[in-house]
């Protein structure tokens, strides 16, 4: 890839904030994600190939909408406060994204500029790729023996130094962004959810026993690294999802102006 976590926003955490007038960011967040969703599906009728025109636009963009409205409805008033404070991440301050509003504009343009990012960085990384379709010495293997299960070509090795390298710089800069406290002020302005030990072990256990049945799935069903670990992760996502729903159900008040909540 880059790894579909992490690793594609790394380069652009910073960019997405400083352009947040113009560009969604969780949306963006979101949409530099999306390309890769579509290899859940594939094996299906519902597979389409989301790098490339037009899925690019008909998929990602109300793909990356929909996640992102989970993200911020459904995840953020519930599952931050159900994480452990997470050191430098502040992970409980994640709490302050039920306070985002989407734009008319600013939304589906922020999902698409994402998703032409990841696109952008496949270019470099995958055979189908700009540069290895036009430079033949960027796809040629580097060593004639297979090692790890591969033939080790250019786009292969910065492959895989881009899992590694932005996935780290994007850990290390929300690192920093916790440390600088950038959601603290709106988190505590939110009410939280009131999470307890039994709570967490519904939320966390429901979620993982589905993600744990998907991995089995997977594991007897393979089909390719991509595909196995974003199907993975649908299932948990789905699981994680529903459950929160339910929490959100059973406490109304939690992701709500504290302020509100007071004259409720």
């Amino acid at each position: 890839m880059p790894f579909t976590f992490f690793a594609h926003q790394g380069p652009f955490v910073r960019l997405s904030l400083r352009a947040r007038r113009w560009l969604d960011p969780v949306a963006f967040t979101v949409g530099t994600m999306s390309p890769d969703f579509a290899y859940a599906a594939v094996g299906t009728p519902l597979h389409v190939w989301a790098h490339a025109m037009p899925y690019l636009v008909t998929f990602n963009v109300p793909v990356a909408i929909v996640v992102a409205w989970i993200v911020v409805r459904i995840w953020a008033p519930i599952v931050p406060d159900h994480l452990p404070t997470g050191g430098p991440f502040r992970l409980h301050d994640y709490r302050a994204l039920s306070q985002h509003r989407f734009g008319w504009i600013a939304t589906p343009l922020g999902a698409l500029v994402g998703a032409l990012s990841h696109v952008f960085l496949d270019s470099f990384t995958h055979r189908w790729g700009w540069l290895p379709h036009h430079w033949a010495w960027y796809q040629t293997p580097l060593v004639e023996e297979r090692w790890l299960g591969r033939t080790w070509t250019p786009f292969q090795v910065a492959q895989f130094v881009g899992h590694f390298a932005f996935s780290l710089w994007c850990l290390v800069t929300i690192a920093k962004l916790g440390r600088s406290g950038w959601l603290t002020r709106s988190a505590t302005a939110t009410n939280p959810a009131p999470a307890t030990t039994r709570s967490r072990l519904v939320l966390w256990g429901v979620s993982g026993t589905v993600g744990a049945l998907a991995l089995v799935w997977v594991l007897g069903h393979p089909y390719n690294e991509g595909t196995d670990i974003l199907r993975v992760f649908a299932a948990f996502g789905a699981a994680l999802t529903a459950v929160a729903v339910v929490f959100r159900i059973r406490w109304p008040q939690a992701g709500r102006p504290r302020e509100l909540v007071r004259h409720l």
